[in-house]
């Protein structure tokens, strides 16, 4: 029930919290906490331009096993200013009676101490504010839901994270809604249960999830690119400015200092936001509704008919949706995000798509045909309640086997019903600016927001009203783009429907499974008796083989042209950074072969799995061989003359035999970002930096390692804050050169035979 508080219990309630704040705190209301110093000892070196403080006041590599969710015993948070803190909780808490208003949603200073077992600690400077959008996600205790960033530091590679309340998410069946998804292949932040103390307070249970954002992403072995979520600027408090009946709602990007890298970033992410207002705009109020036909929409449907059937009709409410856009695939992959299933306490009903239909989110499903989708999920599910029970227990979360055994069984229950519903079509317009007038703008009967379009190639904004009307060429531009602009004491927010990159290509198949894209127009052999492909590059546009299934026993010749025009940016507008680019297959015992090419990267191996012969290039104006989230073996590396890396190996399992280089300007050997990588013999003549081990990353010489004629033989450090220290073991080791290694405070280094 909406209530207005007056002024006398307004003044009332904010003594009795004061009074709680006082007896809870006291001796520390004024208190400062001194935020982290840097320690120089063995953190930084001259010659090394993006090396950062190591992890954890210098945590060693081997202490890392220890410092993972399942592993944290609490997590202390503890405010630089307390009072103005519990200054802003108790106005968030007494203003409005239903919801958060954003005014109280700043950030505080303040230090996140995690406790690990084994006694290790972690203290990291963090920004944290209150998180949530009605009043259950504060307590009249001063518990809160938090949004918190780390400044630096991480936890097991999370950066950004949500402490929710636990009433606010049916804690356990959160947990087990959010395995499930898990386990069905889906994109699903790491959840899991914390013990929180508060400013010195008693400590209280809180979920922890990570937040969709970069390291997220990359823990899904996804490269980086446009993450997107609805904006609630029109939903909440807002909404009363417009006097409308119903919400305004459009995308907005999240992650804007991607997207503003480089221009094909913001080409990109300009397609993935008109992609998504797309849907918006043809859905209404309510769910998103699409073309069940239609192959692009076949992911988010199976993400849809699942929280369908896990009763999360929550998240599936078009104010809740989270996207990762899929450059590769064009496609908008579901993030799960606030599901608040209901499968415990309630039986919800299916209907045939015939009968009459009560509720929108029974009309969505027959819309989207969830009926089709149902039944091939069903088929498709090959795990059962003991092993979502397994999953939880393995990460110290304990619920009663009876109760995932309820939720799966009732799961799989509703998705059979849902089979049975049948569907309903419709056409749909693709008229998506008049979709948006009809379904949102007309309701509105104040005239208080307005939008703009972004033409990024006149470098020109086209701002307009509240309808989508009068729109005029504004004289301003600026080269970043924004969510929101302001120009003449005027907010405008950023709308897109159907920007596209128009890039043209040429298919040549390999197999039935597998092809390459020519987005230039290079001359393009392919021998498919011999297995021999041949790449004469002509212009400066990159490659792409990719497919589903095996490439087995070819034989790829890459041949640049150093006088092409090298991009001033690192990805183009497909997302590729290789000259040529290898992405998501299986190989079995490719040669690779490269010469004279320009490219980010000459050859960029992405999300492959399998074996390779030989790789060999030479002259690479930049990086020559980049592997990223693949596990490999690889019999012989050579590579000659490359302007940066000669070898770049990211979020990779990679088994090396022999590698070799020879004139390699910045590194020869460069391991990072987790990666795990055993190499037999290694061979390093004239590069800057024989061996480079950044960022968590395990490298194993297990025969020899001989670098001559360099100018550093040997560097281990921390270059990013979602990272840890490292590891490099060498068993037999020949070092000439000019300056002393780095080894950053933390690094663990082994020479000679393991005991």
């Amino acid at each position: 029930m909406t209530f207005q508080i007056s002024n006398f219990l307004k003044a009332l309630i904010i003594l009795f919290l004061i009074f709680i704040f006082l007896f809870q705190n006291l001796g520390q209301i004024t208190g400062e906490i001194e935020m982290n110093n840097d320690k120089n000892q063995n953190t930084f070196a001259d010659f090394i331009p993006d090396e950062i403080e190591p992890y954890c006041d210098g945590s060693e590599h081997s202490q890392l096993i220890e410092m993972t969710l399942n592993n944290i015993k609490n997590i202390e948070i503890n405010f630089k200013n307390k009072a103005s803190w519990y200054e802003n909780f108790v106005n968030a808490y007494i203003d409005d009676p239903e919801i958060i208003l954003d005014k109280y949603k700043n950030r505080f200073d303040a230090q996140v101490v995690v406790n690990f077992s084994k006694d290790f600690i972690c203290t990291f400077n963090a920004k944290v504010r209150i998180s949530g959008d009605f009043k259950d996600h504060l307590r009249s205790d001063m518990a809160s839901s938090l949004d918190i960033h780390l400044n630096d530091g991480n936890i097991e590679n999370i950066t950004k994270f949500k402490l929710f309340l636990p009433e606010t998410r049916r804690m356990e069946t959160e947990f087990i809604t959010s395995e499930i998804v898990r386990e069905l292949g889906f994109l699903t932040p790491r959840t899991h249960t914390v013990m929180v103390s508060l400013n010195g307070q008693k400590e209280i249970s809180y979920i922890f999830q990570e937040k969709a954002v970069k390291e997220f992403l990359e823990f899904n072995d996804l490269r980086e690119g446009p993450l997107l979520e609805t904006s609630e600027e029109y939903f909440w408090q807002n909404r009363k400015k417009l006097d409308s009946g119903i919400p305004i709602v459009y995308g907005k990007i999240l992650n804007l200092n991607w997207t503003n890298l480089s221009k094909p970033n913001q080409k990109i992410s300009l397609e993935a936001l008109g992609s998504f207002n797309q849907l918006i705009s043809q859905s209404g109020d309510g769910y998103l509704i699409y073309d069940h036909k239609n192959e692009q929409f076949e992911t988010l449907r199976k993400f849809d008919t699942v929280l369908y059937a896990l009763d999360g009709n929550h998240g599936l409410a078009i104010h809740n949706r989270k996207f990762f856009y899929d450059n590769y695939a064009k496609n908008l992959v579901p993030v799960y995000y606030d599901i608040d299933s209901q499968i415990v306490s309630r039986d919800l009903e299916f209907p045939k798509c015939s009968e009459k239909l009560k509720y929108d989110y029974q009309y969505t499903s027959c819309i989207n045909n969830f009926s089709e989708t149902a039944q091939s999920i069903l088929n498709e599910i090959n795990f059962d309640s003991k092993i979502i029970y397994e999953n939880l227990k393995n990460k110290n979360i304990f619920i009663e086997f009876e109760l995932v055994d309820l939720v799966l069984n009732k799961f799989l229950l509703n998705l059979k019903n849902i089979s049975l519903m049948g569907n309903i079509n419709i056409d749909f317009d693709k008229k998506f600016v008049k979709n948006f007038q009809n379904n949102y703008l007309e309701y509105i009967n104040t005239p208080n927001i307005n939008f703009y379009f972004l033409d990024l190639d006149n470098k020109s904004y086209t701002l307009c009203g509240s309808y989508l009307s009068k729109c005029v060429l504004s004289d301003v531009f600026n080269e970043t783009v924004n969510n929101d602009i302001k120009i003449e004491q005027k907010i405008y927010h950023l709308i897109e429907f159907d920007f596209n990159i128009n890039n043209q290509y040429t298919t040549y198949y390999l197999n039935d499974d597998i092809y390459l894209r020519d987005f230039g127009n290079s001359k393009i052999t392919v021998d498919k008796i011999n297995k021999v492909l041949n790449i004469d590059v002509v212009d400066s546009k990159r490659f792409l083989i990719t497919g589903e299934g095996f490439l087995s026993n070819w034989t790829i010749n890459l041949n640049g042209n150093l006088n092409n025009e090298i991009s001033s940016n690192r990805q183009d507008d497909n997302s590729l950074t290789g000259c040529l680019t290898i992405y998501n297959i299986n190989i079995i015992d490719l040669n690779i072969f490269s010469s004279n090419n320009n490219c980010e990267d000459a050859v960029n191996l992405l999300n492959v799995a399998g074996s390779l012969n030989q790789v060999e290039i030479t002259n690479s104006y930049f990086d020559a061989l980049d592997i990223d989230f693949s596990t490999l073996e690889i019999d012989f590396i050579n590579i000659k003359n490359s302007g940066n890396d000669c070898l770049d190996i990211s979020f990779s399992e990679i088994n090396i035999n022999i590698a070799e280089t020879i004139l390699c300007y910045d590194k020869a050997v460069s391991i990072g970002e987790k990666s795990i990588v055993n190499i037999k013999d290694v061979l390093v003549n004239q590069s800057n930096i024989g061996i480079a081990v950044k960022d968590s990353s395990v490298l194993n010489i297990n025969s020899e390692l001989n670098i001559q004629a360099s100018n550093y033989c040997l560097t281990i450090y921390n270059k990013k804050k979602e990272f840890g220290s490292s590891y490099l073991y060498v068993t037999n080791y020949f070092c000439e050169s000019i300056f002393e290694n780095f080894i950053q405070r933390g690094s663990e280094v082994i020479f000679g035979q393991r005991s």
